[in-house]
């Protein structure tokens, strides 16, 4: 099975595989899709075959900060493409934090993700965190499947 560390780089994730030496080179690189400082991209990633999630727990929506998710694939000739990004569903339902900080954990196992949002206030208790699951369709793109 093959290695893989993330190793965020300012702005950019540097996604590496262990070399014979202690050394490490980067497979790649990364880039932030939000360009405001304090996104906080790379807070939290997780990678499971051809798939990376990275975190963004301070990326903005509007006047908040939900945080975000951004789904990388990597592609056959070994380049990573952008396919998705997500935010907390109940963004517009009421019940969210200003400071969610959706995306400061993340579990990635096959299909399915686990996204933590450490300051979410589910049930109308303030700031006591959440999980919200995703797996990927058919088609490729990631569904909310609980929370």
């Amino acid at each position: 099975m093959r290695r893989i560390s993330l190793l965020v780089v300012g702005l950019r994730l540097s996604v590496t595989t262990p070399l014979a030496s202690a050394q490490r080179a980067p497979d790649a690189i990364l880039p932030s899709p939000d360009v405001d400082f304090g996104v906080d991209f790379g807070r939290a990633g997780a990678v499971d075959g051809s798939f990376a999630a990275v975190g963004a727990p301070g990326a903005e929506e509007g006047t908040k900060e939900p945080g975000a998710v951004t789904l990388f694939e990597r592609l056959a000739d070994g380049s990573w493409a952008q396919r998705q990004r997500i935010v907390p569903t109940d963004f517009d339902a009421g019940r969210f934090n200003e400071r969610e900080r959706f995306g400061a954990a993340l579990a990635l196992d096959g299909t399915r993700l686990a996204v933590g949002a450490r300051g979410d206030d589910l049930d109308d208790t303030r700031q006591a965190g959440a999980v919200y699951v995703y797996e990927r369709s058919a088609s490729g793109t990631w569904v909310e499947v609980a929370t």
